[in-house]
Formats: structure tokens, sequence, C-alpha cells
């Protein structure tokens, strides 16, 4: 559905992002000369071991974890469901190869470390 940020592909099964439903107003001006979005799929594993990839944002699936570990890539865990809390205090308190942040319980959306 169009009002929550994505679209249906009729070609495939893959869901195409309309990143004005998802981003802030002047997101993509304000940051093109320093990142780059995605709206689709990525070759993960390649982008990780981009030289130019200093860290990135993950809700702490285990097999991002693996990816990311195996890349030697920093990451901010922000878990949302099931393991992914474990996951996220094994890479934060063990590991130290993630900031921990947690969604807080108000309707602001906002995180907290």
């Amino acid at each position: 559905m169009a009002g929550d940020g994505y679209v249906d592909g009729s070609s495939s099964t893959r869901t195409t992002l309309i990143l004005e439903g998802v981003l802030p107003e002047g997101f993509l001006e304000r940051t093109e000369d320093r990142g780059m979005v995605v709206k689709s799929w990525a070759p993960q594993v390649v982008v990780l071991k981009n030289e130019l990839v200093g860290g990135f944002v993950t809700l702490c699936g285990w097999n991002l974890v693996l990816e990311a570990v195996v890349a030697g890539v920093s990451m901010i865990a922000w878990p949302l469901h099931a393991e992914q809390h474990m996951n996220m205090n094994v890479l934060a308190m063990d590991m130290e190869m993630a900031f921990a942040v947690e969604q807080r319980d108000e309707e602001d959306g906002f995180v907290t470390v």
C-alpha cells in the first residue's frame, strides 16, 4: 500500500520502497554527498566488505550478524523481535562490535542507547 511507504511489484515478489513515505522531507537532498539510499535489494556482503563502510544499523538477525562479523564492520544494534535482543547483547556486551539501542515505549519512535 502506498500510504505505508511500499508498493507491490507486479512482475516479482519483491517490494519496492517508496522513499518519500519513509524518509523525512529533504533527507535525500541533505545526504546526497555523504551516503546512498538503496530502494530495493542490494548485494549485502559486497556492501559490507567495502572499505568505505564504517558501520550500519541492523535489526540483529543472525545471518546479517555473521556477515558483519566476518567483514569486521561495526553495528548499531536495534533489535525488534525474537532472538534479535539476545544477538544484540552478545554483539554489544561480549564481542564489543555493536552499540546497543532500544526502541522507547513512547509513540515518538526514538531510540535510546
